[in-house]
């Protein structure tokens, strides 16, 4: 039966209530009762039928109120639910540590609500529920650990037991008291501040206190690490660091005074004046709006090798009217040598002098390279262009060439011939030197003749006594019937006495080049200085002979 045949049956509309269905029943039951029908067996089976039909109508109408009773109480749970939920999220003031859980949470609830106002059932709107709390409560802990952390705080101190169902409003209060009672970060932050109280009278405070404040901070994160048990190591650690920042700071505080004083009474108009008071401008106001001091470093080292550049620019321009004075000086002198002399008588004369003068001119372009010095440069003031040995003898000094030590080993990372050369320093880098040589001698391995040749150019070159002292000595025959004694040896070259021509050579050295024949000629050899000294007597004379061959050549 349905509800509109059982309303249709009881004489009911939609609306009736539960009264009214019990009058309408016991109404109906009173008139078609089947005692009423007493003499007509006909119409009694005909009330009973009308009573069956009215119990049945009754009870289908009993049983759309029960079921729509029990989907009402359902809902009402539901709403009940939904209510709780959004009361989790009830704060008015959201501190700015915890914003970040505040909308992560808030996320959480509203994705939990929109399942549970589809759900119908009790137990999936119960399972939802308690779902949503688990979720919520995942994110307390992860915001009390979080917050903890950074506050310094010790979970394990606290003697409190944390509640974790509550709002969100409620959880923030109880953190934050936790915070007042149990946090070390503030404790030990202000004790730290107290003990640092003198920097406050230093100069230059205002201008770092940022920066010790970042050094207080990493006090703070070092002692958290050892749960705050190393308190006077720690402090004097960041005690030395922000010394060092202070020792920086007044290191850049002069470095900006002396560009400051360069700067004074330059020419505006020139191009690399401007660009370094641009630069300088940048640095210090960048300096003095507190920026990183690494970058003020930079900055800095910057400006101050455009100003070293610039000096040596300087110093180069007035060496050259300096160098040009001095030309001036010396061709005169050798102008009032040569107005002095006879012809033909004084013609070997005059040939040395012009040979002097050459060599200045020669020396001249080194000097303007940078390979000797103005200082040694100026000792030509002594040249007398009459006595040539003399005036070679300045010649040498000035090119760094009298010295018996100035003997240095071009290497090779070939294995091929190794050449000798008197020169002079122009740059050292470790055991290693850059020369500027005049006369290199060449050796060769096919039994021609060692030779000397005119060199000009840089080379790098290890100093000879260098090589001697990280060499091998070794004494024995280079072959069996070889007059070959290998003297010192490294990897790739070796040192070489020939004992029929009495002199020295550099070769390619290969493991296994050597006999079991020793030679007690070498010991004398064993002696570096002794070895240097046989190298510069035969270097020596070989440069002789070289000068006579090319005065010989020019006349």
């Amino acid at each position: 039966m349905t509800k509109n045949e059982a309303l249709m049956i009881l004489g009911l509309n939609e609306s009736a209530t539960e009264e009214e269905i019990k009058h309408a029943y016991w109404r109906l039951c009173g008139k078609y009762h089947p005692d009423v029908f007493i003499g007509s067996d006909s119409e009694k089976q005909a009330a009973e039928e009308k009573i069956r039909k009215i119990n049945e109508a009754k009870d289908t109408l009993e049983r759309f109120r029960k079921g729509s009773f029990k989907k009402q109480n359902v809902l009402n749970y539901k709403e009940k639910l939904i209510d709780k939920l959004k009361k989790l999220m009830g704060i008015k003031n959201i501190p700015n540590e915890f914003k970040n859980y505040y909308e992560e949470i808030s996320s959480i609830i509203d994705r939990h609500l929109t399942i549970i106002r589809m759900l119908f059932l009790k137990l999936q709107i119960d399972m939802e529920y308690d779902n949503c709390l688990i979720d919520v409560k995942n994110v307390y802990i992860t915001m009390k650990d979080d917050y903890f952390d950074t506050q310094g705080i010790n979970e394990n101190s606290i003697t409190e037991k944390i509640n974790y169902d509550c709002n969100f409003e409620d959880f923030c209060d109880q953190l934050l008291q936790l915070n007042k009672k149990y946090n070390l970060k503030d404790k030990y932050r202000k004790r730290i501040e107290q003990d640092l109280n003198d920097y406050k009278l230093r100069v230059g405070y205002a201008f770092l206190k940022d920066l010790i404040n970042v050094a207080i901070d990493n006090i703070l994160k070092r002692l958290k690490i050892n749960n705050y048990t190393n308190y006077e190591e720690e402090l004097n650690n960041g005690k030395k660091k922000i010394d060092e920042v202070y020792a920086m700071y007044f290191k850049f505080l002069s470095q900006f005074k002396d560009i400051t004083d360069f700067l004074d009474g330059r020419r505006v108009d020139d191009p690399e004046i401007t660009k370094i008071s641009s630069l300088y401008k940048k640095a210090w106001k960048d300096f003095n709006n507190h920026v990183a001091l690494i970058d003020t470093e930079r900055s800095l080292k910057t400006i101050l090798s455009l100003i070293d550049d610039y000096k040596k620019h300087e110093e180069f321009l007035n060496s050259l009217k300096l160098i040009d004075e001095f030309t001036k000086t010396i061709v005169n002198n050798y102008h009032s040598v040569l107005s002095k002399l006879t012809y033909p008588n004084d013609l070997e004369k005059a040939t040395q002098a012009t040979k002097v003068l050459n060599e200045v001119f020669e020396i001249i372009k080194c000097v303007k390279s940078g390979f000797i010095s103005m200082e040694g440069f100026k000792n030509l003031i002594n040249l007398t262009f009459t006595n040539y040995e003399e005036d070679i003898n300045i010649l040498n000094l000035v090119k760094g060439m009298n010295s018996s030590r100035n003997i240095y080993v071009r290497q090779r990372n070939i294995r091929a011939s190794s050449d000798i050369s008197l020169g002079r320093v122009i740059k050292e880098d470790e055991d290693n030197v850059t020369i500027y040589g005049k006369y290199e001698l060449d050796y060769y391995t096919k039994g021609r003749k060692n030779t000397i040749k005119r060199v000009e150019f840089n080379r790098t070159y290890m100093p000879l006594k260098t090589f001697l002292s990280k060499a091998t000595f070794c004494g024995y025959q280079r072959w069996l019937f070889s007059d070959e004694i290998l003297l010192y040896y490294t990897d790739l070259f070796a040192l070489i006495y020939d004992i029929s021509s009495n002199s020295i050579d550099f070769k390619s050295y290969k493991k296994g080049d050597i006999s079991n024949k020793f030679c007690s000629e070498s010991l004398v050899f064993k002696d570096i200085n002794y070895t240097i000294d046989f190298i510069d007597n035969e270097l020596r004379q070989l440069e002789n002979e070289f000068e006579k061959e090319e005065i010989k050549r020019k006349l």
